[in-house]
């Protein structure tokens, strides 16, 4: 009974971020930001370069697996931002490697695909996606695109009687 939190405790945890994620990427440890609305967003966009993978035969799966991967490189840089968030990725910092200097999120993107497993990167990114939020974000759309379409398309004073 003592390991149980009280919903306040959550609550507290959450807004104080309290108990949050580190993933370790080539040695380095990273916290994970919480989510914002802006992380949401720079996911959508990257997910949406990613190539369409064509609906196959399971027999020829790995074909198709092999014709787009080549293709693929942005999840590293998708599974980066879940881990870094937006607010920091758009703070370009640079990270020095070998005396010279690189994008962190582009450097944190090529070690998650050299060090990852597919299944490990699998793991990664829906483990974040599932924790950004995302139906709050979903039931905010939704929302507002509601509202959107319930507007009133002509001014009351262009309605005849």
């Amino acid at each position: 009974m003592a390991n149980k939190k009280t919903i306040e405790t959550k609550t507290a945890e959450a807004i104080l971020q309290s108990g949050s994620e580190t993933f370790t990427v080539a040695g380095q440890d990273y916290e994970v930001s919480k989510p914002t609305v802006a992380t949401v967003i720079m996911c959508s966009e990257l997910i949406s370069q990613i190539p369409e993978v064509r609906d196959v035969d399971p027999e020829n799966i790995v074909y198709e697996v092999l014709r787009v991967a080549k293709d693929t490189k942005i999840i590293g840089r998708i599974a980066a931002v879940l881990i870094l968030g937006a607010k920091r990725v758009l703070e370009h910092r640079k990270v020095s490697v070998e005396s010279v200097e690189i994008d962190e999120t582009d450097y944190v993107a090529q070690n998650i695909l050299l060090e990852y497993s597919p299944k490990e990167l699998e793991m990664l990114i829906t483990g974040r996606l599932t924790k950004l939020e995302i139906g709050s974000f979903f039931g905010l759309t939704t929302s507002l695109a509601e509202a959107n379409i319930l507007k009133p398309t002509k001014a009351r004073s262009e309605v005849v009687d």
